[in-house]
C-alpha cells in the first residue's frame, strides 16, 4: 500500500510542473511575445579541457592552459550569451 502511495504522489508531482509548464507555454502564446531561442553555444554544455593535455604535465602549465582556455573560450561565449538576452530583454521591454 505505502508503496503505491509513493508511486502516485510522484505522478501527482510530475504532472503538476508539466500543468505549470504548458500553461506559461499557453501564456507566452496568447500574449503574442515569443522569446528567440538561444544560440546554440549558450544551449550545450561547455566542453571539459582535454585530460590528454592534462596527464603528466607541470601544474603551472596545467593552470595556465585551462586559464587561457576559459579566457580565449569560455567567457567569450558566455558574454554573447549574455549579449543575445539583453537584446532580447530590451525588445520586449519595448513591446
Amino acid at each position: 500500500m505505502f508503496s503505491l502511495m509513493a508511486i502516485l504522489s510522484g505522478c501527482g508531482a510530475h504532472t503538476g510542473r508539466s500543468l505549470d509548464d504548458a500553461g506559461a507555454r499557453i501564456g507566452a502564446v496568447s500574449s503574442g511575445v515569443l522569446r528567440p531561442q538561444q544560440p546554440e553555444e549558450c544551449r550545450t554544455a561547455w566542453p571539459l579541457l582535454d585530460r590528454s593535455r592534462i596527464v603528466g604535465r607541470e601544474k603551472l602549465v596545467v593552470i595556465d592552459q585551462y586559464e587561457s582556455y576559459i579566457t580565449d573560450t569560455i567567457n567569450p561565449a558566455k558574454r554573447r550569451c549574455w549579449q543575445f538576452n539583453e537584446n532580447v530583454n530590451a525588445g520586449l521591454a519595448g513591446n
